[in-house]
């Protein structure tokens, strides 16, 4: 018999936590899959078990930290939200960026690429509030035309940020001018003609390329699915 209401949401969040898990080459099964999930939210085992078992679904606050931690939407985790709807918080919890969980993330290698997958690993000198020394930070380099109000992946003076664009102004000949914000609250405004596009070992000083969109972030010290 189909489920409804209220077991309906307890079995989707079970079955998306595994997704996540999954996705992540997290602690496969049992004992070891409950203890992470009891730990990274502070609850016994037995009701992180339930969690994965779609016995339970958390209370509100457990919720919104759960989601967080996983870099989820609780949207997502209940099953209202986009199936691939991911997002990437600072420590305080604010400042979400919009990420997309691709459909074949266990595609992802550590040669750093498959396909149009990319992932830039995130050095002491790149590392700031949102992103620490040793996070991965899984990018792509399609479709990748300048939008006001998203994030991108670039290298600025031989260093990579994510950074957000702004549009500030577009000239009678059609140029524009356009703003990015890094997390540290530095502003760089430059005419579309001095953007570059595409990564390379060796920049000239000051100059700024856009590299890509971010799509998925692991943190320090998580493997990359197998």
């Amino acid at each position: 018999m189909e489920k409804s209401g209220i077991d309906a949401v307890r079995q989707t969040f079970g079955k998306r936590l595994h997704t996540i898990l999954d996705a992540r080459g997290l602690p496969t099964t049992g004992f070891a899959r409950s203890r992470y999930i009891a730990d990274l939210i502070g609850v016994t085992s037995p009701t992180a078990y339930k969690y994965l078992s779609g016995v339970f679904v958390p209370g509100y606050d457990i919720l919104i930290d759960l989601a967080k931690r996983l870099n989820v939407t609780p949207d997502y985790l209940i099953g209202v939200g986009s199936l691939n709807s991911y997002l990437l918080y600072d420590p305080s919890g604010h400042n979400p960026i919009q990420m997309s969980l691709p459909e074949r993330i266990k595609e992802f290698s550590t040669v750093g690429w498959t396909g149009l997958f990319f992932y830039w690993s995130v050095s002491a000198r790149e590392a700031m509030d949102l992103l620490q020394a040793g996070d991965k930070v899984v990018y792509t380099t399609q479709n990748l035309g300048l939008e006001a109000d998203r994030h991108y992946i670039v290298q600025y003076d031989g260093l990579m940020y994510i950074a957000k664009l702004k549009a500030l102004v577009t000239h009678a000949d059609g140029s524009s001018q356009w703003e990015f914000s890094f997390e540290d609250n530095t502003v760089i405004q430059l005419a579309q003609t001095d953007i570059g596009f595409g990564y390379a070992a060796q920049r000239a000083s000051q100059s700024l390329h856009v590299i890509g969109s971010p799509v998925y972030r692991l943190p320090a010290g998580h493997a990359f699915p197998r």
